[in-house]
């Protein structure tokens, strides 16, 4: 079945974290608590931390997840310390950078193009933000991503630099929305 842009997508945007991606997470954290384990790091190091960090992400509602360095830390049972926690906080991130990755190679693999350029008036078709009207602010064309200004949340009227138009030229100028949430508002 064609997408909103007439092409036939190989498979539906990533959205979640999967265990491919926990391995790659695994991977970036090893060297860090291999180091904080010194003279103890066996070769199980790798299993113990997926076994801890794929359960505590596979059910997470994918990008921006506030993973806790703290918990995981605890969940490994090596009398961790704060500088556990800390590398442990860093897998958050590393899921985050992993479902980006995923996310441009998607983009790239099907040819997405954004439909609208700045300044056109569109209408949010999914997600939080369904039903909402506004207009194109900013393009993310490797992530296939809007930012919609829609005024009735409150986002700061734009300028056409695409800055927001107030006295200070600060604001919110809107929200970001999928490709594939936005369509063309009559």
């Amino acid at each position: 079945m064609p997408d909103l842009f007439g092409n036939f997508a190989a498979s539906p945007r990533p959205t979640q974290y999967t265990e491919a991606m926990a391995d790659k997470v695994v991977a970036k954290l090893l060297p860090d608590v291999v180091t904080w384990l010194g003279n103890d790091a066996t070769l199980g190091e790798a299993d113990d931390l997926k076994a801890v960090v794929w359960p505590s992400y596979r059910t997470s509602p994918g990008l921006y997840y506030i993973g806790d360095g703290f918990e995981l830390a605890k969940e490994l049972d090596w009398s961790g310390d704060s500088e556990l926690v800390e590398i442990m906080d860093n897998a958050d991130s590393y899921f985050d950078e992993e479902l980006k990755t995923a996310v441009r190679e998607w983009v790239a693999l099907n040819n997405i193009e954004p439909a609208f350029k700045f300044g056109d008036p569109v209408a949010v078709t999914g997600g939080h933000f369904n039903g909402k009207v506004g207009s194109i602010a900013a393009i993310y064309p490797l992530e296939a991503v809007y930012v919609v200004n829609i005024p009735s949340l409150g986002h700061a009227p734009l300028g056409a630099d695409g800055r927001p138009d107030t006295p200070n030229r600060c604001g919110t100028i809107g929200t970001h929305i999928p490709f594939e949430n936005v369509e063309a508002r009559a």
